[in-house]
């Protein structure tokens, strides 16, 4: 049956042979959404594990949260999320799905955990994330991270979490006027480097509210939200 009041819906735990598309088409207008992918199914599969997974019909969904098994790493997963999304939490998530999050024009915030072995590089194009306001990275194996000069236009806050091999990051983190937090936790002592110099930059152009946090690993402890 289809639940049309439903607007948040938790832990909702799905298989990747259930169908994801055909059921949360149960919950038309849901606003939030957190839920557990399993894609276990997929990987063992002897097809291309190619799959598209398509929620853009969503249309009142702001807020989503997905939770992959280790196996939607190693699969080939296309996402293509409602468009009207404010918030949204990526962990374990198929390499796949980072090309679509740029193109999300109302997302504020967003959480990427845990992501794929081979996402080496995230090159952010002209024009993406026009609204983003506050970006979490942690656990990533990426090595370098690019943007344009204009990328980020809105961002206030900036986590960096376990992402040692980091050693890029986009040269427009210097000159955001908008930035007013940046915390570092257990990351390399060359990116800790860069924040240092991001923070003496927006010092000099006048920027004196900038909060920067930076935690060694021996005294981290939970993320501040």
């Amino acid at each position: 049956s289809i639940l049309h009041s439903l607007d948040t819906l938790s832990t909702a735990w799905i298989s990747y042979g259930q169908g994801i598309e055909k059921i949360v088409r149960k919950f038309p207008n849901i606003r939030e959404l957190k839920c557990e992918l399993d894609y276990e199914e997929l990987a063992a599969s002897t097809e291309n594990r190619g799959s598209i997974v398509d929620l853009s019909f969503l249309n009142r969904l702001e807020s989503l949260s997905i939770i992959h098994d280790d196996y939607a790493t190693i699969c080939k997963i296309e996402y293509h999320f409602p468009l009207n999304l404010k918030k949204l939490t990526l962990s374990y998530f198929p390499c796949g799905t980072v090309s679509t999050l740029g193109k999300l024009p109302n997302l504020e915030v967003l959480n990427l955990s845990y992501g794929p072995h081979d996402w080496k590089i995230w090159e952010m194009k002209e024009g993406e994330f026009p609204k983003l306001k506050t970006l979490r990275m942690g656990a990533l194996c990426t090595l370098r991270w690019i943007g344009c000069d204009d990328s980020l236009p809105c961002l206030e806050k900036l986590v960096l979490s376990r992402c040692e091999k980091l050693t890029e990051i986009p040269s427009c983190l210097w000159y955001a006027s908008t930035l007013e937090v940046i915390m570092v936790q257990q990351c390399s002592d060359f990116l800790t480097s860069l924040v240092c110099e991001i923070e003496d930059e927006q010092r000099s152009m006048g920027n004196e509210d900038l909060k920067v946090h930076i935690i060694p690993e021996e005294k981290s402890g939970s993320e501040a939200e």
